[in-house]
């Protein structure tokens, strides 16, 4: 084998090993941005129901104000 055709060999598994790792690094980008896109909106949705406990008081208040005002079932009548 002649000098010649040994660094053509060495040339093509240097490049055969390159595109490989490329394509490797490429898939492994993909994963990374789909599991931080998942922690992401897992982390939203907890941040929404945090939210969401926190103010169900304030609308239950809300709620049981209006139908007082609006002549809900605790209506207060006056007589004189």
């Amino acid at each position: 084998m002649d000098l010649q055709n040994t660094f053509y060999i060495m040339g093509i598994i240097f490049m055969a090993i390159n595109i490989l790792l490329l394509i490797g690094i490429v898939v492994l980008l993909f994963y990374i941005k789909k599991k931080v896109t998942d922690v992401y909106d897992h982390v939203e949705s907890k941040i929404d129901d945090l939210a969401d406990f926190a103010t169900s008081p304030v609308r239950k208040t809300v709620d049981a104000v209006k139908s007082l005002l609006h002549g809900g079932p605790r209506r207060i009548s006056r007589r004189n």
